[in-house]
């Protein structure tokens, strides 16, 4: 069951109410909308300013108006899905309903609007070609103090059971008010097995017959009228049942029990499993076969089980035939970035048989032996499944070739290399140097002697010393430890000479100390440059 907020005047709902309250006009109402528009959120912040639903749908007569109170009116309208002999085409949800009233400067305007609850609305299905479905809104609104309110006319609206149902009670008292006013007794037509034609009831009403007589006809007519319009309304109202029974004998054994009957409605279905039998319904006093023919679905089901069986079978067989293709495309990929496809030119836009005749143009050469001194060898195009390449002769040939030339080559200092050699040795045995300062120490047996000096050019020192087997020189440059042994000449037992390179600025500092009792330590140094 649906669920709505409290229905609101819009802004010209509020206006219409106004010049009603200042006598100016009335308010009529004309009629009912309903549709499946969304108040959610900041979407419509300004509700009040719609002039018509936000997504209407259907629109109905309003069939039934009351007031309630000095300030309300309650308004009754029956939402149907079959309307004029016109079925509602697509289902919705009933989210959104507009009464609407005649203004007399606007026209036709939205008075009032009521929004559903989220998630609680009513659902309209769409007509089914069988039985329509209905929907009875009830609507308050504000009229407040309005001098007359009034519902169009010729609305041609759907009556609601509860609205029948009182009208028939009224028309039911008024009958009996009748009788007892007039004091007229008469004889009950018997019961008819049938629900009797009002048609012919009413021939029977006639001139020339007693009060009595009439008024049995009258009730035989009304009776008839009532089934009609009780059947009208079990249709309109959607409130025809359907039952399954197995067989047409179980339906019968079903049926012969009164407390069943009495809960069946005219137009109620009755449907037969079994085929080749028809399927029923409940005209008011027994079952009548349906104007349709049954139909046997066994063998559609069959054929749509083979058809959706060949299609999984259609399914799997494109899928290995994709596995496959993408197979070969990605093999294609593979042999033209090999150095084979390089080779042959070979493109992804070329086609396997492009591909193939390319490779077959490839021709087997054989065995590749090769073998040559200072010569090239243009190898043919095709396959070599073997073979050996020998530059050994090339290779000999370029190395003597490259010592003689080498030996033979011109030098600035010399004819050739070798002389050229000869002569710088021999420079560097004659080449004369200058001393440009010397000194001498000694140490005993308990102290060490230490000499420091600095280079003002570019210099070699020499040091030599006596008796170094019982003395371990220790010498540094610019503050770092020097490597004696690389300049180290031995110059017999116990004697030894170094020579350290120097450049300007160097400064080095000597240390001889004793290691052990023997020989005292005598040694000395020299300068020297070019």
């Amino acid at each position: 069951m649906a669920n709505f907020n409290p229905a609101f005047l819009t802004t010209k709902g509020l206006a219409l109410l106004t010049k009603a309250q200042a006598g100016k006009t009335t308010i009529l109402f004309t009629k009912a909308k309903t549709g499946e528009g969304d108040y959610i959120g900041d979407e419509t912040p300004h509700p009040e300013e719609q002039t018509d639903l936000k997504a209407s749908k259907q629109e109905f007569p309003i069939s039934t108006i009351t007031i309630s109170d000095n300030t309300t009116v309650y308004l009754k309208f029956i939402a149907s899905n079959y309307q004029d002999q016109i079925g509602l085409a697509e289902g919705y949800h009933v989210k959104e309903v507009g009464i609407f009233a005649e203004d007399p400067e606007e026209g036709e305007i939205l008075y009032a609007l009521a929004v559903a609850v989220e998630e609680q609305w009513d659902y309209m299905p769409a007509y089914n070609n069988l039985l329509p479905s209905t929907i009875t809104m009830e609507f308050y609104t504000t009229v407040a103090n309005a001098t007359e309110v009034y519902l169009k006319a010729g609305s041609g609206a759907y009556v609601c059971q509860e609205d029948f149902e009182a009208y028939k009670a009224e028309m039911t008292e008024t009958i009996e008010d009748m009788s007892k006013n007039n004091e007229v007794e008469f004889d009950d037509i018997s019961e008819p097995s049938e629900v009797p034609d009002p048609a012919e009831a009413i021939e029977q009403i006639a001139s020339g017959k007693s009060v009595p007589v009439l008024i049995g006809h009258i009730k035989t007519t009304l009776r008839g009228i009532l089934a009609l319009a009780q059947r009208a309304m079990n249709v309109a109202l959607g409130r025809n049942q359907a039952r399954v029974f197995a067989t047409v004998e179980a339906l019968d054994e079903w049926l012969s029990l009164s407390e069943n009957t009495e809960q069946l409605n005219v137009g109620d279905n009755f449907y037969i499993t079994a085929t080749e039998v028809p399927d029923y319904w409940w005209d008011g006093t027994s079952k009548q076969p349906l104007e349709t023919q049954k139909v046997d679905l066994t063998g559609y089901d069959q054929q749509i089980s083979a058809l959706q069986a060949a299609d999984r079978e259609i399914n799997g067989n494109i899928t290995a035939l994709s596995q496959k293709i993408t197979s070969f495309e990605q093999t294609k990929s593979e042999i033209v970035a090999s150095g084979l496809g390089a080779a042959l030119g070979l493109a992804v836009s070329n086609t396997w048989a492009q591909i193939v005749a390319k490779i077959k143009e490839v021709v087997n050469l054989g065995t590749l032996n090769w073998s040559a001194s200072n010569t090239t060898y243009s190898v043919p195009a095709g396959y070599y499944p073997g073979g050996t390449l020998d530059s050994r002769p090339s290779y000999n040939n370029g190395y003597n070739a490259g010592v003689a030339a080498a030996d033979n080559r011109a030098n600035a200092n010399s004819v050739n290399y070798k002389a050229g050699y000869d002569a710088g040795l021999a420079a560097g045995k004659n080449a004369s140097f200058n001393l440009i300062s010397s000194g001498t120490m000694w140490h005993d047996d308990v102290s060490s002697h230490q000499l420091t000096y600095t280079a003002n050019t570019h210099c070699v020192i020499v040091i030599w010393a006596v008796g170094t087997s019982n003395s371990t020189p220790t010498v540094t440059k610019n503050g770092i430890a020097v490597n004696l042994s690389a300049g180290y000449i031995p110059r017999g037992q116990n004697n030894a000479m170094w020579f350290i390179k120097l450049n300007p600025n160097d400064s080095i500092l000597f240390d001889f100390q004793r290691t052990g009792s023997g020989h005292t330590t005598y040694g000395g140094y020299g300068v020297f440059s070019n």
